[in-house]
């Protein structure tokens, strides 16, 4: 439709950098949900895309898809019983502990939360959750209903609205959990080490064609990917 454009890996590229993989349960490089990857990439690399800070790593949702769970680092779930959108493990945190990343654009069944709940009971070296996603005003959200499956407030799953998110990038503040009030770049800065060149993480959602030096005053929602 030309509303929006984003770089990919092609297929010669792909095989290219095939040989230095392991042997992959996937193989592939096409993303399933342009849009769901986006999002991933911006929550997860953020204010660090010109340089990553020394000892933060990370750990891609397509790297989950595609490596066996034998191939995962010791601080990711070494399972395949449940996907998360990808994990950052940093330097300030437990040296063997990581963060968990959920993106949903669209809420499933609240069962479905009830396992995912369960899922990170099981492992608790996944110090944290968070989650971007649509935040009903209303008990049927995704929030609530963890809440009362865990049967407490005060879980390890922190919540951002989606539409903050695509807003305001790294700036948009925890509105549920124990992270209520921080921004996820306070919250991820404060663990990892201070030495880095920010940038506006707004700019990893921005898809028009041409790239640009980015200014709030001459973006206006038509450029979104989203929309």
């Amino acid at each position: 439709t030309g509303i929006g454009f984003v770089w990919t890996l092609a297929d010669k590229g792909f095989r290219t950098v095939k040989e230095s993989l392991p042997d992959l349960n996937h193989v592939g490089y096409k993303s399933e949900a342009v849009g769901h990857d986006l999002l991933s990439m911006a929550a997860m690399l953020g204010e660090w895309i010109h340089q990553v800070p020394t000892g933060v790593e990370f750990f891609t949702e397509q790297e989950l898809r595609c490596y066996s769970p034998n191939c995962y680092p010791l601080w990711v779930p070494q399972t395949d019983a449940h996907r998360a959108d990808g994990y950052w493990k940093l330097p300030k945190a437990n040296p063997n502990s990581s963060i968990a990343l959920e993106i949903e654009r669209t809420q499933k069944a609240l069962s479905k939360y009830e396992l995912v709940a369960d899922f990170y009971e099981e492992y608790p070296f996944v110090s944290d959750v968070i989650w971007i996603t649509a935040m009903p005003k209303s008990k049927n959200s995704i929030a609530s209903r963890i809440q009362e499956y865990l049967g407490t407030q005060n879980t390890k799953h922190s919540f951002i609205s989606l539409e903050d998110f695509v807003n305001l990038g790294w700036q948009s503040k925890f509105q549920i959990g124990r992270l209520t009030g921080k921004t996820l770049s306070q919250y991820l800065v404060t663990m990892s080490s201070q030495i880095y060149h920010s940038c506006d993480s707004r700019l990893l959602l921005e898809t028009r064609k041409k790239p640009f030096k980015f200014d709030s005053s001459n973006v206006s929602n038509s450029h979104s990917f989203f929309n």
